[in-house]
């Protein structure tokens, strides 16, 4: 049994469970610890926090920062200080662009007759995104539901041109260390890249303060995690676990096993040294 779940999302960015309700759903799944890792966002980690203190749950404040030089580069900022200022000015500058994002990708789908409303997007989102915007046009029946809406409209060439403000990964690294945090390489085999260039990005990342790479991830087979694995010894790296559970919108990943349990069946599998986890480092 994982007792524990370093990658979530709520409200606070594109998750459909509040911050307080997510903890209620951890503590009755009985976890021991969680942390909150919304996409740019730190806002939603107070009320997790609180929650978590009186249900006597481990809460670890965290983030996930989309990083600049590759397709899908995450990164997770776990045990952060919530209040640096360093780190507040740069998620607030992705949260500005997220905003500017959400406007110019409205304004793509009007194109395509689907007439939104940008303003409304945001204000009713913590941090808006893509989910967002489906979840918007699919109570307008433009679509029937969320994954139509990114298979048809969202997840094409001509919205993904339509880029957020990234963060380079080693301006990343700094800012996480300098709010007291560690970094840790999320889901890497979404950047698809071959395992020579995985390699070579992860030395790099490591000189420049990676502390962790996500082993255990609920959409990495057995391969890709004995890679990572791998990859974790040979440049120090420590070991990480997280479901990237996100409610409703992914509704096959449950918070703390994964999709259909596949973080308890790698964790099985693999049998890595528990030692080794970062959830000791925390």
């Amino acid at each position: 049994m994982i007792l524990y779940d370093l990658h979530t999302h709520s409200t606070a960015s594109d998750g459909t469970d509040s911050p307080a309700g997510l903890i209620e759903k951890a503590h009755s799944l009985g976890l021991t610890a969680i942390a909150l890792t919304d996409h740019d966002t730190v806002k939603g980690c107070a009320e997790a926090g609180a929650a978590a203190q009186k249900a006597g749950l481990r809460f670890i404040p965290g983030v996930e920062i989309t990083g600049r030089e590759h397709h899908q580069l995450h990164i997770l900022g776990l045990g952060v200080d919530v209040n640096n200022s360093d780190l507040l000015s740069a998620l607030d500058r992705c949260t500005r662009t997220r905003f500017e994002r959400t406007h110019l990708i409205c304004e793509h789908l009007a194109k395509q007759g689907i007439i939104l409303d940008a303003d409304k997007i945001n204000a009713s989102a913590g941090n808006a995104g893509k989910p967002h915007i489906a979840r918007e046009m699919m109570a307008l029946g433009y679509v029937s539901g969320i994954q139509e809406a990114f298979d048809r409209y969202l997840d094409t060439p001509g919205v993904n041109a339509i880029k957020k403000y990234r963060v380079p990964y080693a301006e990343t690294a700094e800012l996480i260390h300098g709010a007291g945090g560690l970094a840790v390489l999320a889901h890497p085999y979404q950047m698809k890249l071959s395992d020579a260039e995985l390699d070579e990005f992860t030395g790099a990342f490591k000189a420049a303060g990676l502390d962790a790479i996500e082993v255990y991830y609920s959409r990495h087979t057995l391969q890709m995690a004995m890679q990572y694995l791998e990859l974790a010894g040979k440049y120090g790296l420590m070991i990480s676990c997280g479901s990237d559970y996100h409610g409703t919108v992914k509704p096959d990943i449950a918070l703390g096993t994964g999709a259909e349990g596949s973080l308890i069946r790698l964790r099985e599998q693999l049998q890595a040294d528990e030692g080794r986890y970062l959830i000791n480092a925390l």
